[in-house]
């Protein structure tokens, strides 16, 4: 009987082994390249414009499924230094910072690809001259004076089937520019997380847009809605014909080179319209910034506690968003 229960014993535990754990699924990691390559290809990023710089908020928009964050230091008050942590916490988290520099100037995106940024939009691209320097200076790093100045004098626009391929193509042209490949080697591998994004903001660089794109290096185009409305007469009117036919035009130009396209849009029916525009080809779905996000569920949950406590509701002031 005792050899019986002490076979019965073993034979329990070794029946019965302890239940492992379920893993949890973690966010994908991604990185400038990552992106890039997204872009390219059409799958979509998603991603928001942050604009609190508490250090509690980059894992809070990594948590929120964040592929990519959106800083901008046009609009928002940003010291350097403070963009230099958000864009390294980001960066660490796997969420690759897409920085917005005060004006389309080479040094300042220098400036910001040194501190952290992963991607870099300029405001009011309208000039392929502007293109160019930013392509020198997102790309072509640390090329700089005399013979950065030969290289973008000699590039040449590609053509729409080669938009997938437009940073190699960029290569290739400064191999046969500079008659050697050891200089584009380094600049390939050195730049290999750089993302160049078109802030397309009025109705010259709409018309123009190919003209723009068409140039090597670029990887998309960022659609500032606030100012291309007021360019194109139709001030924060969003249901305007003239405001969706332009987007519209923006998104099938990218499309046609197979580059990234993003409205950064928060305003009424934002989520209807980045789901209409995704739909379309637009594949960098920079939706809002947590500002107004916050304070749309905060009044929201208000308004719902006051109707179920039986207290009046408060009027309110749309949240303004400058950076929209």
């Amino acid at each position: 009987w005792l050899l019986l229960s002490c076979c019965c014993f073993r034979f329990d535990k070794m029946a019965a082994p302890p239940a492992k754990k379920a893993k949890l699924s973690q966010p994908e990691r991604l990185t400038g390249a990552d992106i890039r390559q997204r872009l390219h290809s059409g799958e979509r990023c998603y991603g928001t414009c942050s604009i609190s710089t508490s250090p509690l908020w980059p894992a809070t928009l990594a948590s929120a499924g964040s592929d990519v964050v959106f800083i901008d230091t046009e609009h928002v008050p940003i010291p350097r230094d403070t963009l230099a942590w958000m864009c390294q916490c980001f960066k660490a988290l796997g969420v690759p910072p897409i920085t917005r520099v005060p004006e389309p100037e080479p040094y300042k995106v220098c400036e910001y690809i040194d501190a952290g940024a992963c991607g870099i939009v300029a405001p009011y691209m309208e000039t392929k001259k502007q293109v160019l320097d930013l392509i020198g200076a997102t790309k072509l790093r640390p090329i700089k004076g005399v013979k950065l100045a030969k290289i973008l004098e000699g590039l040449t626009p590609i053509k729409p089937e080669d938009g997938k391929l437009t940073n190699e193509k960029l290569y290739e042209q400064v191999d046969k520019i500079l008659g050697e490949t050891e200089t584009s080697t380094f600049m390939k591998k050195k730049n290999a997380n750089n993302v160049l994004l078109l802030n397309i903001e009025s109705i010259h660089a709409v018309e123009n847009l190919e003209q723009l794109v068409s140039l090597p290096g670029v990887d998309g185009c960022l659609v500032g809605p606030h100012d291309l409305s007021c360019n194109y007469g139709v001030p924060e009117q969003w249901t305007s014909d003239v405001f969706h036919g332009a987007i519209d035009k923006i998104i099938d130009t990218c499309t046609k080179y197979s580059i990234g396209c993003g409205i950064h849009y928060g305003f009424m029916n934002a989520v209807e319209y980045q789901i209409k525009w995704a739909k379309r080809g637009a594949n960098l779905i920079m939706h809002s910034n947590d500002r107004r996000l916050v304070a749309n569920q905060i009044k929201e949950d208000f308004d719902a506690i006051r109707k179920g406590a039986g207290d009046s509701s408060v009027e309110t002031s749309e949240s303004s968003a400058n950076c929209a």
